[in-house]
Order: C-alpha cells, then structure tokens, then sequence
C-alpha cells in the first residue's frame, strides 16, 4: 500500500507545520496575552496600554524587545523556571549518617523513632549535635544512603511495596 503525503513537494509546508505545532503546544496563554499587549502598546502608545492593562513601562519594553530579538516567536514569552539555581543541600553529620547506616544494616526494619535514642547517647559520647526524628526519617529515606528491605509473604513471594520518600535531594 502506498503512503500519500498531500503536502509533498509544496513550498513552505513544512515550516507550516512547525508553527502550527509551537502556537498549539509551546505557547501558553499568558504568553498569548503578553504579546497582545505589546500589539497594543505599538498601535496606541505608552499610557493607553499602562492604563487599559496595568502592566509596568519596563515590562512592556522587555516583552517588546524578546519578541524583536526572537523573530517574533511568541514562545519566548512564556514564564520561565523560578526554581533557585543553587539548591539548599543537605548538611548532615557523616557520623551520624554511618551510624544510622550500621544500626540499619544491623537492623533492617528499624525506624526513625527507634534509632532516636541509641542516636543521642552516640553523639553524647561523641560531642555532636543530635538531631531530630524527622531528620533521621530523611536521612533514611535518601536514596544516596540506603535500600528499602522487601516484604515477604509467608509463601516466599516477594511482595511490590511502595516506597514513599517526603523529600528529595538532588545534587
């Protein structure tokens, strides 16, 4: 059987179709609205277009100058990631962090409120700031450090469990 492609051959078609796709799926309506503003800031003027849509002189200028510099691609409008570039890393005490590894190996179903006690009388012994239970529970829970034991039935199947994790670290 053979494949009929109805825009073969035709000029421009397939820089057609990348638009179509950028304006359906990349541009977001904020963008949208952004771009009708600067449109309307270049037909009627600075005080008309503050007043009609409350928008600051700078950002006009900075939307009207992205749009110049892109060729006019609205999906340069978007908003942007305003997650921090340098994100907070853990400091943890890698002696605690052993300790809590071995107590673990040692005892594979240990918990946060367990391991607390054998915790603070390690660092009375070793002149170290304890921690909190909910710092222990990150601890075990990062990735990094740690595997999550299996359950077993009493069949000897092993059973899927899921692994809930409230923070994530990334380095």
């Amino acid at each position: 059987m053979q494949v009929l492609r109805k825009l073969y051959g035709v000029k421009g078609s397939w820089s057609f179709y990348h638009w179509s796709v950028r304006m359906t799926y990349m541009v977001t309506d904020k963008a949208k609205w952004r771009a009708k503003v600067v449109t309307f800031f270049e037909k009627y003027g600075l005080e008309a277009t503050e007043e009609a849509f409350s928008v600051k002189k700078s950002s006009i200028y900075k939307w009207r100058k992205l749009l110049k510099d892109n060729q006019g691609r609205l999906e340069v409008l978007n908003d942007k990631s305003r997650a921090p570039k340098n994100k907070r890393k853990p400091k943890w005490d890698p002696r605690i962090v052993n300790f809590i590894k071995d107590l673990r190996e040692q005892y594979l179903r240990l918990g946060k409120d367990k391991i607390k006690p054998f915790l603070d009388e390690f660092c009375l012994k070793n002149n170290l700031k304890t921690i909190s239970e909910s710092t222990i529970y990150r601890i075990i829970t990062n990735k990094k450090f740690f595997f999550h034991p299996r359950k077993i039935t009493h069949f000897g199947k092993i059973v899927k469990t899921e692994i809930r994790v409230s923070c994530s670290f990334q380095d």
